[in-house]
């Protein structure tokens, strides 16, 4: 191919997970390729029906030529290249996946092949619920399967995600260490709660951790101080996002994506602003338009009163 991936969010997905997987395992291409051929392919730990990609092609992964497969290719039956990788290599995928790549840009939608096949469930399963003696849910398992094979996927589904809930979730899938900060666990039950220290301490604590993790919990914090309109955590937040930024310059997953980087995260902080309303244009709102008028005429100025002629 010869050409760097054009999508940003598959260019710095690519480049951060390839070079932190090179960096966490101290090896190159060749060995790298080898150990996840072998291993994960010829040994048939992944599906064996389905294939490995060949050597060039992972050689275009090193080289940012192409994105790293994350999906199956449903035509010649290859399995996904970066699933292998994270056989091999426990945790590696995460990279890939960052959260700081879905602040920039969006969540990574699986295609809409995939999507549809990963919500059927498994004829196996059903096999086996009817053998156990579970006909009811064997039943309403084939009549799920029915419905998605009869349905027509012909675009991605909509998110409905309020902006506020999709930052929250992704600070969720940061680590301990800045989730624990931000969110309180309700105990041992599922559920999480926003904590809201002040800003200070929040940040400050983030200050304290060197990371791409962190980098992106500032990033969040931003996002989310916009968006709740606390101008005074939006402050804060940015400047200590920019003062931070610095890290990826350290960061040797970020050795051939740093610069790139940077300039798409200055440009989204930079055009970033917190929520605000104009008084003028929301005067009245909730107010019948014949009421509005009314209220309005109330702020205006008043006409100046003609001085009186004692002539």
């Amino acid at each position: 191919m010869g050409k760097t991936i054009k999508q940003p969010t598959l260019f710095f997905r690519t480049g951060y997970f390839i070079d932190n997987l090179k960096y966490l395992t101290n090896l190159g291409f060749k060995q790298i390729e080898r150990r996840v051929r072998e291993n994960q392919y010829e040994n048939q730990i992944v599906n064996p029906s389905l294939l490995a990609p060949s050597e060039e092609t992972v050689r275009d992964y090193f080289r940012l030529y192409r994105s790293v497969a994350f999906e199956p290719d449903k035509e010649v039956r290859i399995a996904p290249w970066l699933l292998a990788a994270e056989l091999e290599f426990p945790g590696s995928s995460s990279a890939f996946f960052h959260p700081i790549f879905d602040l920039l840009f969006g969540e990574l939608e699986s295609s809409v092949f995939w999507s549809s096949r990963f919500r059927r469930i498994p004829e196996d399963w059903i096999t086996k619920a009817r053998t156990r003696g579970d006909s009811q849910i064997a039943h309403e398992w084939e009549l799920m399967n029915q419905s998605t094979k009869s349905r027509k996927h012909r675009s991605k589904p909509s998110s409905n995600m309020d902006r506020l809930s999709f930052v929250h979730l992704s600070l969720l899938r940061l680590p301990p260490p800045i989730r624990d900060v931000l969110f309180d666990g309700n105990g041992s039950g599922p559920n999480w709660t926003r904590k809201y220290s002040s800003a200070n301490v929040e940040i400050g604590h983030l200050q304290t951790i060197h990371s791409m993790e962190s980098l992106a919990a500032m990033l969040a914090l931003m996002m989310e101080s916009a968006e709740i309109g606390d101008v005074t955590r939006f402050d804060l937040s940015r400047k200590a996002f920019f003062k931070h930024m610095s890290f990826i310059d350290s960061d040797p997953a970020c050795t051939r994506i740093k610069d790139r980087l940077k300039k798409h995260l200055i440009h989204m902080a930079a055009n970033l602003s917190h929520r605000e309303y104009n008084g003028f244009v929301h005067f009245g709102f909730g107010l019948p338009v014949s009421w509005r008028v009314m209220e309005l005429e109330k702020f205006l100025p008043k006409p100046p009163v003609p001085a009186e002629n004692n002539e």
